[in-house]
This record gives C-alpha cells, sequence and structure tokens, in this order.
C-alpha cells in the first residue's frame, strides 16, 4: 500500500528541475536536459537570431504567454522522441506561437492549449512569413475575438483559425499532420486562410 502511494505521488509530482523562459532571446537551443521550458512571459525569437527545440523538449507556456518568431524556429522532434507545446496548466491557456515576418519548421511536434483572436495555435502572417510542418499534432486550440490585436489580423469580430492561421502573403506546408478539436467563433476551425499560399 505504501508503495502504491509513494509511486502515484512520484508520478503526479511537478518537474523538479524546469527552465523559466521569457523575453527577447537570441540565437539559441533548447535541449532535453534542460526539458520542460516554462515559457513565463512573451518569448521573442527576433529577426536574425533562431531558436532550435530539440527532440524530447516539452515547452510548458503560462497563461496568455507566447512564443513571438521574427527570426526562425525550428521543432525538430522525431518519431520516438517528439517535440510538445502546451499550457503548463489545465485550466490556463496560453497565447500560441506567432510567426510575424519570420520562418518556423516543426516536424514530429504537438501544439496544444492555445488561445487567441487568430490562430490558436500557430499564426503566421506577413509576405516572408513561411510555416513548414510534418508529421505534426495541433490540437484542443481556440481562436475567439478578443481586446488583444495581432499584426495583420483581418478585420473581423470574431475568430480565425483555431487551430492555424495563415495571411498577409504567408506561405505554409502541412505534410500529413493531424488538425483535431480545434475551435473559433468564427472562420476555420482547424485551419483558415486569407492572401496566403498553403503547398
Amino acid at each position: 500500500m505504501l508503495a502504491t502511494l509513494v509511486a502515484a505521488l512520484l508520478l503526479t509530482a511537478p518537474p523538479a528541475f524546469a527552465t523559466d523562459v521569457s523575453g527577447i532571446i537570441g540565437t539559441q537551443t533548447w535541449t532535453k536536459a534542460g526539458s520542460p521550458y516554462v515559457v513565463t512571459d512573451d518569448v521573442i525569437v527576433g529577426a536574425s537570431d533562431t531558436l532550435v527545440v530539440e527532440a524530447g523538449v516539452e515547452v510548458l507556456a503560462d497563461s496568455g504567454a507566447r512564443v513571438v518568431v521574427h527570426g526562425h524556429i525550428a521543432g525538430l522532434g522525431t518519431e520516438l522522441d517528439s517535440v510538445g507545446f502546451t499550457n503548463s496548466a489545465p485550466t490556463l491557456a496560453w497565447g500560441g506561437i506567432r510567426v510575424l515576418g519570420g520562418s518556423a519548421e516543426f516536424r514530429h511536434t504537438s501544439i496544444s492549449g492555445a488561445v487567441a483572436d487568430s490562430g490558436g495555435g500557430i499564426y503566421v502572417a506577413g509576405g516572408s512569413a513561411s510555416l513548414d510542418l510534418s508529421h505534426c499534432v495541433v490540437s484542443h486550440n481556440a481562436a475567439f475575438a478578443s481586446t488583444r490585436e495581432f499584426p495583420f489580423s483581418p478585420p473581423t469580430l470574431h475568430g480565425f483559425g483555431g487551430g492555424i492561421a495563415a495571411t498577409a502573403g504567408a506561405t505554409v506546408s502541412v505534410i500529413e499532420c493531424r488538425l483535431e478539436s480545434n475551435s473559433t467563433n468564427g472562420t476555420g476551425g482547424g485551419i483558415a486562410v486569407s492572401n496566403a499560399t498553403v503547398r
């Protein structure tokens, strides 16, 4: 009985080690050894910078916190060791990944638990902006209109793209991915596209 109780406590205990991240970051790599990474406030990847997220890394984001990409982000999960972006607590919603004129590539990566006006999970906008997804799961995200505005957002009083939103000349490639259980009070529960290219 005592052994069962101890095992249950160990399985539900918070991680003994976590790496808190926020603010403007330079080029860096988030490693499995430093995982989980807790996004306590917006993380901003500058225009000339790259954030690499290695296989096996878990990224947990606090309420409203976003990953904003003006440069490049790469989530490099594998079939046996994926990357995960999600909320830090089941009752909180984070702000998702925002690719604003930058580029993003995700392989074997899950993105869930985010809420925003546009592109609950991933928002990609701008003529030079691109998003490449391969073998990813984008699920349980939502887009609902609120007071928070994002650059290039379509003029609307309703959400746009619960899972993914692409607009303002962005390019999106989706290969063997699952978009499931995303929602919006407007257009495109899974993905919404306006003046963008999907390959």
